[in-house]
């Protein structure tokens, strides 16, 4: 048990040094775009989506997965579950390495073994849906999964830069498995009808990731133009299927009294408002064709706003199950959703802003926003160490995901 704690966290450690990695990268790379600052880590400026989706996210999840595996009766011997966070892991560090000495061999193998790691997790959720009653959350965590594994096979090709396709073929892996989640947390209190939309969702999610696979290998063309708005608009049927869904159970937990509920049904909330406008101003950004440059805005509202959101919302839920720690719920703070928010705006409104007239002032504000995302990050941290400080009694991932659901 010592030793799978220690390759658990070692997993944990492995993928949070890939985001700071990100962010650092990313933080630089729109300071050097926004005021002509030193161009610090310029090389890896393309690798940005690559670090942050296959080292941080893919990683973390897929390190979830291993310590949510090693608790079902069997499972311990399932050779998956040990393959893929490594395989992703040397697959990202061989992928980098590739583009940056410009050595072709190193790229291939990056992407061999990222393709590998995504495979060994899809065969992970396939034995974890067998396992239980609820099929859907895995359905769409699968699904998840295959619009990884396609964007595995294109890193090795090319760099999502200016490939609309397969830049939201990587957004789509964290955007699904979170619905996924979400799916899996409404699971107790669904309705026939609710699952009958949850279902409508999935099958508008499974199209949108098959034309944006179609539009990753037709870039600049007509078809590759109309993927990216077909699939944009399906992906925001399926937000605002879901949300529709989750709305009546997510007001309830707004007024509880629990401090865990309260948080993250503030955040899921939040969340999902940035989620529906991402995918509003990508279906504008592709109807104006291209004329307005909504690019960032859309991405970042998606990636800092709503995944990044729904990251601090399950963070609380998730993190104590893996390491197996008691959390104390007095500990949460909404102090780093606020620096989040606050940072997006500042980031989006500021391009948004852009369009109409062009400031110095705001092309700095943008330029600098990045680091306020960064301390949301050590704060929301901060505040997980916290709650876990003294603790010891071990706890059940299971138990803890049945505290935010409604009673």
């Amino acid at each position: 048990m010592h030793l799978q704690f220690d390759k658990i966290a070692l997993f944990m450690a492995t993928s949070l040094a890939f985001m700071f990695l990100a962010l650092f990268v990313g933080i630089f790379r729109l300071m050097s775009l926004n005021f002509s600052a030193p161009a610090v880590l310029a090389e890896m400026y393309g690798l940005h989506s690559i670090i942050m989706v296959f080292g941080f996210l893919a990683a973390i999840i897929t390190t979830e997965r291993v310590a949510g595996v090693r608790m079902i009766p069997g499972a311990q011997k399932l050779r998956a579950a040990v393959v893929m966070v490594p395989s992703i892991t040397m697959g990202v560090v061989a992928l980098a390495a590739g583009y940056i000495w410009q050595f072709q061999v190193l790229r291939y193998l990056g992407g061999i073994m990222l393709v590998i790691g995504c495979i060994a997790f899809m065969a992970t959720l396939t034995f974890l849906r067998r396992s239980t009653e609820g099929k859907l959350p895995f359905d769409f965590m699968i699904l998840s999964v295959v619009s990884l594994t396609l964007a595995a096979a294109f890193s090795a090709l090319t760099l999502p830069v200016d490939n609309l396709g397969f830049i939201m073929l990587l957004i789509s892996f964290p955007i699904l498995f979170i619905l996924g989640e979400r799916v899996e947390l409404t699971r107790i209190i669904s309705t026939p009808r609710s699952n009958g939309r949850f279902r409508l969702a999935f099958v508008s999610a499974a199209a949108s990731v098959l034309v944006f696979a179609v539009g990753a290998g037709e870039r600049f063309t007509l078809l590759g133009n109309l993927a990216f708005l077909t699939g944009s608009i399906l992906l925001l049927a399926v937000f605002l299927s879901v949300l529709i869904t989750e709305n009546q159970n997510l007001r309830s937990l707004l007024k509880s009294a629990k401090p865990l509920q309260h948080y993250v049904s503030r955040h899921v909330h939040v969340a999902y408002v940035w989620g529906v406008i991402g995918m509003i101003l990508a279906v504008t950004y592709s109807l104006s064709g291209f004329g307005l440059d909504l690019y960032d805005p859309f991405i970042h509202s998606l990636t800092i706003g709503f995944i990044g959101t729904m990251m601090l919302a399950h963070g609380p839920v998730i993190l104590p199950g893996v390491l197996k720690r008691e959390f104390s719920e007095e500990k949460l703070s909404m102090l780093p959703l606020s620096v989040l928010t606050v940072s997006l705006i500042l980031r989006a409104g500021g391009e948004l802003l852009m369009l109409v007239f062009y400031s110095a002032s705001v092309r700095l504000i943008i330029g600098l926003s990045g680091w306020l995302v960064l301390g949301a990050v050590l704060l929301f941290l901060r505040s997980i160490v916290n709650g876990m400080i003294g603790s010891t009694k071990l706890v059940s991932p299971s138990l803890i995901l049945r505290r935010i659901s409604a009673e």
